[in-house]
């Protein structure tokens, strides 16, 4: 402290001052406050909570700043809003619905899968719903006939639209030209830049020497059912069939046994890696795509069964110097956070083992430092991961930031009861928890014991475990589908889940939230009392005692006047 003289008030010095007789704002100070002209007097407990609750501020507002970069960032990136229209145009194409002339599901007209000619005998055009294809043959019929019209319907549904095929799920750019069946776009490895080709020059000369080393563009249906079945033949083991992935415009296509079997060759492999291809749609390098998936359901068992699936994202391209400038900024403003906390870690840890310790609280642990690492692990590996396990981990960093922004923001009165009141309820809720979830879990693999052999629902220990624990939280209805087969069952599962889980656990996880808010306030209260003025003092407007003053709880002592000042 820069004054003549500096004496701190222990805890229990201040109490005693407290309990002296007064003599009003205005007189001498008690006794135990008595000092020479220029002496200042600190409470420590008050002085400590001020201390904190400025550092707890800066905390707050640095990591605020950061999770709003952060979020901003990936909200650019991601471009949700402008992708979603392209997946309606995407959902209205995969049904056909863009196609001029009769339609009919390739499920419903065998004769689609004839010729692979996108139309059936009787001349109506052909589309394959992927999400419902269930035989390995249909997954066939899809790479070898859907996909080329799919690119078609695309196209004519959003003319304007660059559109790529691959069968490579990693990042955008990773890929080059050789990557690709067909792409309308230009692609290099390690670039962000993904201009329109110049389809009729680049259609002309690939048409003139088929390859899997280079791809045509996707306007052209004819071109690119000839790049899926030349990707296929490159997939057979046999070397004869290898050598013939080049083909010369003068022997034209191969024939349709090659064909098939290159097909079943490519997808055989495309289950097993439970990944099909991809379709990148880009509007102006605005991009979206479609990522087919398909797996065993039981390859041994059931070896030409498949389960299919699509899974999407959305990602933005053309303003990659916005993007740059805001990754520095989140970059620097995770710096300064990152040097804020180790200040902190070391001036509340007096020795080494203290920060070990501190380092190794589970707060510390789960949240702390994940807040930091996840985000910046997520920037570095973006580029080994598919868009969407990418678009996930982004989501899920998010969550977490989130969470933190919260518990720091104890410092703010609105929050504070709250935030404390989850932060002391942890320790109940964790033990409880741990009660709660072995009560779901008991409960899931009774109701998969009764109805996981025909019902979707409980097919799986996963499922049945969502589906209790959603009743859990929201109460269960009396599952028609359970009742039409086993009425017994359902009736048992309704009344055992909605009076054990419904009325009594969720009761007690409420009970122990209320009972921890409740306590916390009136702790707070009682911590408010304790730092206000001590009795006899009066709060002055303004107490100036140059840099001796620590957010203002401060008693100065003067010749006539003496008095303290708190910032609450």
């Amino acid at each position: 402290m820069a004054a003549a003289a500096a004496t701190y008030l222990s805890v229990a010095s201040l109490r005693r001052a407290r309990g002296e007789e007064a003599c009003g704002s205005l007189g001498r100070p008690p006794r135990l406050l008595r000092g020479r002209v220029g002496d200042v007097f600190v409470a420590l407990r008050p002085a400590l909570y001020d201390l904190n609750q400025s550092e707890g501020v800066k905390g707050f507002v640095l990591f605020v700043l950061y999770f709003c970069l952060y979020f901003v960032l990936q909200a650019m990136r991601i471009d949700a809003a402008w992708g979603r229209s392209t997946l309606q145009w995407f959902d209205e194409a995969s049904h056909g619905l863009s196609l001029d002339g009769p339609l009919v599901s390739a499920l419903n007209e065998p004769s689609c899968a004839g010729h692979w000619r996108g139309a059936s005998d009787a001349g109506e055009l052909c589309f394959w719903p992927f999400t419902l294809l269930t035989q390995v043959e249909q997954v066939v019929d899809f790479v070898g006939a859907g996909i080329p019209q799919l690119v078609s319907s695309v196209s004519r549904v959003c003319p304007r639209c660059d559109i790529a095929i691959t069968p490579s799920a990693a990042d955008l750019r990773l890929l080059n030209l050789t990557s690709f069946v067909c792409t309308s776009f230009d692609s290099s490895a390690g670039t962000d830049s993904y201009p329109s080709r110049d389809c009729a020059a680049e259609n002309k000369i690939w048409a003139s020497k088929p390859s899997i080393e280079s791809a045509p563009c996707c306007d052209d249906a004819r071109l690119v059912r000839l790049s899926l079945e030349l990707m296929g033949i490159a997939s057979l083991p046999d070397a004869h069939f290898a050598d013939s992935a080049s083909l010369s415009a003068a022997k034209g296509r191969p024939s349709e046994e090659l064909a098939r079997a290159g097909a079943r060759a490519f997808v055989s492999d495309a289950i097993d890696r439970k990944y099909v291809v991809q379709m990148v749609i880009s509007r102006a390098e605005r991009m979206v795509g479609a990522e087919f998936h398909a797996e065993w359901v039981s390859r041994e068992w059931a070896p030409g069964v498949v389960k299919t699936r699509l899974a999407f994202w959305t990602y933005r391209f053309d303003n990659t110097a916005t993007q740059q400038t805001l990754v520095r900024l989140t970059a620097l403003a995770g710096v300064i956070c990152v040097a804020h906390e180790l200040v902190r870690l070391w001036t509340h840890c007096p020795s080494k083992q203290a920060v070990a310790w501190r380092l190794a609280t589970p707060y510390m642990l789960l949240v702390t430092i994940p807040s930091f690492v996840l985000p910046a692990v997520a920037e570095l590996y973006q580029r080994p991961m598919s868009f969407s396990s990418w678009l996930l981990w982004v989501s899920a960093n998010e969550l977490l930031m989130f969470v933190r922004c919260f518990h720091e923001g104890h410092v703010l009165p609105p929050f504070k009861v709250i935030v404390l009141a989850l932060s002391n309820a942890t320790g109940q809720l964790a033990s409880f928890g741990v009660g709660m979830l072995a009560a779901i879990a008991v409960l899931a693999a009774v109701c998969t014991q009764l109805f996981g052999a025909w019902h979707p629902g409980y097919a799986s220990f996963g499922g049945a475990f969502t589906r209790v624990f959603t009743s859990f939280t929201v109460g269960a209805e009396i599952d028609e589908v359970a009742m039409a087969v086993d009425p017994a069952g359902a009736i048992l599962v309704h009344y055992v889940t909605n009076l054990f889980l419904t009325l009594i656990v969720s009761q007690f996880f409420i009970a122990i939230v209320v009972g921890s808010f409740d306590a916390t306030r009136e702790v707070e209260l009682e911590l408010r009392r304790y730092r206000e003025v001590p009795s006899g003092y009066a709060k002055c407007a303004k107490v100036c005692v140059g840099p001796a003053s620590v957010g203002g709880n401060v008693w100065e002592v003067g010749p006539h006047l003496w008095a303290g000042h708190l910032l609450e």
